[in-house]
């Protein structure tokens, strides 16, 4: 009889404790401590799940600004918000740990991660190209410190495409406008070009040939020779020399 009274205790005790579990209330954001945070936050990483990990160090960042590895929690937010391609969301978060952390390791990092940021913001040369100012900006704010060399080269070769891209969107101009027959305004464009993106290769060759174009949509003979001839003496391998070329109109011989 007292063994069957100790199992109906023990079950009772048992279905005690679950319900009183069960009843349990769970921890708000503002109860949990800095190590429970982590923890959620390094699974999350774990699982490459950006978004929610990137709750978590928001909340690590909020509520312990004073901890010691904030700059950690900052940078690892900033990555988080950058693999989940929220690019403008990053670049604010990486300015702001390379403006109040100059002399951290990363600092370099955050910088150039910035640029990389507004560089996946840049759209093709047939759209707005805003965004593609804004990355050539941030390429040359890296490359202005003297010091910073780890990823120059990677820089280098968004700078370039930016650049390239200016000056995609800048030509197109002036061919839709030699096209349309809008003389005036493709000779401003085509000098506007010239001033912006002179140093750029291969862009003389470009311009002469579309400024052939131009001379020979406006029938200006002793233009388009003058050109073909710049041309043909300093640019003598180049595509666009013989793409002028053909502009001119050979004679035809008649055979009777």
């Amino acid at each position: 009889m007292k063994q069957k009274l100790h199992v109906r205790l023990a079950t009772f005790l048992i279905g005690l404790q679950l319900v009183l579990s069960g009843c349990a209330k769970e921890k708000t954001n503002e109860e949990l401590s800095l190590t429970e945070i982590k923890v959620k936050a390094t699974a999350h990483l774990k699982k490459q799940e950006f978004e929610q990990a990137a709750e978590q160090l928001q909340l690590m960042i909020t509520r312990f600004p004073e901890d010691p590895k904030i700059g950690n929690y900052k940078i690892s937010l900033a990555n988080c918000k950058f693999n989940n391609a929220e690019y403008e969301p990053a670049y604010q978060l990486y300015e702001n740990f390379h403006q109040y952390y100059p002399s951290d390791k990363r600092s370099e990092y955050a910088k150039y991660k910035a640029a990389l940021c507004k560089f996946r913001q840049s759209l093709d040369f047939d759209r707005d190209q805003t965004a593609t100012n804004a990355a050539l900006h941030a390429c040359k704010s890296y490359q202005e410190v003297p010091t910073y060399q780890k990823y120059r080269t990677e820089i280098a070769a968004a700078h370039e495409q930016c650049l390239q891209k200016l000056v995609d969107k800048e030509l197109s101009i002036c061919k839709f406008y030699i096209k349309h027959g809008k003389t005036q305004a493709a000779t401003k464009r085509l000098e506007q070009a010239r001033k912006m993106f002179g140093l750029h290769k291969d862009l003389e060759a470009n311009l002469l040939y579309l400024e052939c174009k131009l001379a020979n949509k406006t029938d200006d003979h002793l233009a388009l020779e003058e050109k073909i001839t710049a041309l043909t003496t300093n640019f003598a391998t180049s595509p666009y020399t013989k793409m002028a070329e053909n502009l001119v109109k050979k004679p035809v011989d008649f055979i009777f």
